[in-house]
């Protein structure tokens, strides 16, 4: 694989000097041209994708072979979706038909006679997942190659060989004028994002394809869609060390755009109000890397107002399910981010367990953390009270009595998933959101912090608005959807697929692996009691935990005796408001140490990171590797393959 990417490489370098020489103006003062030109460029680029080509088959044949050598029926799945099959093997390149191989070229090669006799199964599951790393690498490589091809097409309409915008690459013969007024085609990646889609599907633990989606959404100038896969890239448990860097340079670039302009035009298109939602989903996160001063004076504010804006476009029906999803996901990596890939203390080294609060590194770190933190929780109270409303909505007049699924509006439909991977999250870390809810002088008496080895607060903001509101929307939804008559969830849903490997959720997703095999397909309308019915279920598993400050009685969800004393009734306050409890804020603490209560791996422990700066480990290889194709995203190799 480094083979092929330096190869591609040196490709790149030479058809960019070449474009130069032969698009580039005639030279000055009877200056001699270059050595080069048109002609020369042509031949480059015709040889670059002959080699791509052959790169591809070579890569196929190597997937194949490796799969069935090893007997690994997981990439079964993947074969299928991606069309390929076993007879592949011998087949020529999609672009490649009936051209002779260059001697010693790739194709020519071939593999070793395969030897049945020779049992090479992986013995435990350490070397078979061993494997499926490897096969997922090899799927990353056909989708870059893939990729590059595209980019290097200049057919059909197409931009210029190697630029993604740009007037319509001239035609051959006389002159091509006229030309250069057509409006370009749009590149298709759409079979490098299905390659790297599988890579993801086959190791969700491995960050790297998420990391070239990213790059694939920056193609398409998805600046948003970009930075979910950055996060992506980094929220699990191998994550992909570039996307750190790539994913400041983005947030820098929406930061710098919104400081140009921060005032917020009146938009009445839905295409528009969804697009400036999205920047400013962007802008918030961009906040949060800033200094302490700064974040602290603009980002509450943002924050609330942001809060405000999802709600209004989740109850017009405004968000597709998509983004209401992705707004909550990217919500859950940043505070996962920002615990597990810290800034550096001032020292540059890790951090002393002796560090006070009032340390000025520590002191910035927490603060931000408690705004991102109380960001989480705020989203998801927004999703439960606009589904409040929803839920309380009369069912269609025509509705058969007893048809549950009538009951969910569209936009609540629109929110389920959403509503589903929030309460994911605060089962998996209602440890972190519980732990600290005693004042503070109590914690110091039971010695608390001392067991736990914490340090410093963090402050989770309003958190007795949220369990009042929690508890509100499970009673309610709970007396509309009666657990006993909803579908069990029997099949993972596409969000528990799609987000497969994503630590904060901590592993709590359907396993893909109980998909159907050979049934049909659920209904979507019982997909949706499928998620209602989980999302009930995780609420009694969050009121089951013992620092819960809930409980349930009977079918109701309750603040316990000891939040609230006699404060609610049926999951509502008495005066149909919520009431300030000793619940309005959460004080968790920085977790210096792995806890019992947060069970990230290894991979992802604090390794004193900072975002402009990732961390390159002397003596590992696989950043080391790295460091020389690693790029800015604004500059001429942005989309560099990154080999490992």
């Amino acid at each position: 694989m480094q083979t092929s990417h330096q190869f591609i490489s040196l490709y790149r370098q030479r058809i960019s000097a070449l474009e130069r020489v032969a698009h580039g103006p005639p030279p000055r003062n009877g200056a001699q041209r270059q050595q080069g030109g048109p002609v020369e460029y042509r031949k480059l680029l015709q040889r670059f994708r002959q080699f791509l080509a052959e790169e591809e088959r070579f890569w196929v044949q190597f997937i194949l072979r490796f799969g069935r050598a090893f007997g690994l029926v997981e990439v079964q799945s993947a074969l299928a979706t991606l069309q390929i099959a076993q007879g592949d093997e011998d087949a020529p390149a999609e672009d490649v038909t009936n051209q002779s191989q260059p001697q010693g070229g790739r194709n020519n090669l071939g593999f070793p006679p395969e030897d049945p006799t020779v049992d090479v199964t992986p013995e435990n599951p350490q070397q078979r997942q061993s494997q499926l790393y490897i096969l997922s690498k090899a799927l990353v490589c056909i989708g870059d190659i893939l990729r590059y091809k595209e980019l290097y097409n200049d057919g059909g309409g197409r931009p210029r060989a190697g630029h993604e915008d740009g007037p319509v690459a001239a035609p051959r013969g006389r002159g091509g004028r006229g030309a250069q007024q057509l409006p370009a085609r749009e590149r298709n990646y759409e079979r490098a994002q299905r390659y790297y889609e599988q890579a993801r599907a086959l190791v969700p633990d491995e960050g790297n394809p998420s990391h070239q989606l990213a790059i694939l959404s920056m193609y398409k100038k998805d600046t948003f869609g970009s930075v979910v896969h950055y996060y992506r890239a980094l929220c699990v448990q191998q994550p992909y060390d570039p996307a750190t860097e790539n994913l400041a340079t983005v947030l820098n670039k929406a930061l710098e755009a919104w400081r140009k302009n921060p005032e917020r035009p009146s938009l009445t298109e839905p295409r528009h109000k969804v697009a400036a939602f999205k920047n400013d989903v962007l802008v918030l996160h961009a906040l949060w890397r800033l200094g302490v001063e700064e974040t602290v004076t603009a980002g509450p504010k943002h924050a609330e107002q942001l809060s405000l804006d999802f709600a209004d476009l989740m109850s017009d029906r405004v968000l597709p399910v998509e983004t209401i999803r992705d707004v909550v996901l990217l919500s859950h990596g940043a505070l996962l981010k920002h615990r597990k890939f810290r800034d550096p203390p001032l020292s540059g080294h890790r951090r002393s367990k002796s560090s006070g609060q009032d340390h000025p590194r520590t002191a910035s770190a927490s603060a931000i953390e408690s705004q991102i933190a109380t960001h989480v929780m705020t989203l998801y109270r927004t999703l439960m009270e606009v589904g409040s409303a929803e839920v309380a909505e009369r069912p269609p007049e025509d509705a058969a009595e007893g048809d549950l699924a009538q009951k969910i509006t569209a936009a609540f439909r629109r929110m389920l998933p959403a509503l589903r991977v929030a309460g994911k999250w605060l089962r998996a870390n209602v440890g972190y959101v519980t732990q600290r809810s005693t004042p503070k002088e109590r914690r110091e008496n039971d010695g608390q912090d001392r067991r736990k080895g914490r340090s410093t607060g963090v402050l989770i903001s309003d958190m007795d608005l949220f369990w009042a509101t929690y508890v509100q929307f499970l009673s309610a939804l709970q007396r509309t959807f009666p657990l006993k008559e909803l579908p069990a969830l029997s099949a993972p849903l596409e969000e528990d697929i799609d987000l497969a490997g994503f630590i904060p959720l901590k592993r709590l997703l359907t396993d893909r692996a109980k998909a159907r095999v050979g049934g049909d397909k659920v209904h979507p309308n019982d997909e949706q009691l499928m998620r209602i019915s989980d999302i009930l279920a995780d609420a009694r598993s969050v009121a089951q935990f013992d620092e819960s400050p809930i409980t349930l009685k009977g079918d109701c969800f309750v603040v316990g005796a000891g939040a609230a004393e006699e404060v609610f009734a049926d999951g509502v306050a008495f005066n149909g408001t919520p009431v300030r409890t000793k619940f309005s804020s959460a004080l968790v603490e920085e977790p210096l140490e792995q806890g019992e209560d947060d069970d990230i791996p290894d991979a992802m422990t604090d390794v004193t990171r900072t975002d402009d700066d990732p961390v390159q480990e002397a003596g590992n290889a696989f950043r080391t590797g790295l460091r020389s194709s690693t790029s800015d995203l604004g500059g001429d190799d942005e989309d560099e393959i990154v080999w490992n």
